[in-house]
């Protein structure tokens, strides 16, 4: 890619539509009332600050271990945190995600991944 995008402009993008969805999302679940036989559980919302919190690292980690790293081991945390077993099954998610995303866009798209700055990026 030649264009003044740039290794910042699609992790804003992404973070932008993600936002809206959730947005829309947490809109929708407070306007409808919830399925019968079901209650508005705090164990959910705890769930889900879980999952923000997770996404806060990944934003504050990925400028220091670089993007390729940060991915797979958020891709990694993420699955454990839904329930997945640790094991190599987890750790071999987190690297495939890691490689696919740099593959996409480092190779297929041009974009550059930096590297961290703790590898000396």
């Amino acid at each position: 890619m030649s264009d003044a995008v740039g290794a910042g402009g699609v992790p804003m993008a992404l973070a932008a539509v993600m936002a809206g969805a959730g947005a829309l999302l947490v809109l929708r679940s407070l306007l409808r009332a919830p399925p019968a036989g079901e209650s508005r559980s705090i164990a959910a919302h705890a769930k889900a600050a879980g999952l923000l919190a997770m996404m806060i690292a990944y934003v504050l980690a990925a400028p220091m271990l670089g993007y390729p790293l940060a991915i797979g081991l958020f891709a990694a945390a993420v699955a454990a945190y839904g329930g997945a077993r640790l094991g190599w099954r987890v750790a071999a998610f987190g690297a495939g995600v890691a490689a696919f995303g740099w593959l996409g866009f480092v190779k297929l798209l041009g974009v550059a991944f930096p590297v961290g700055t703790i590898f000396g990026g």
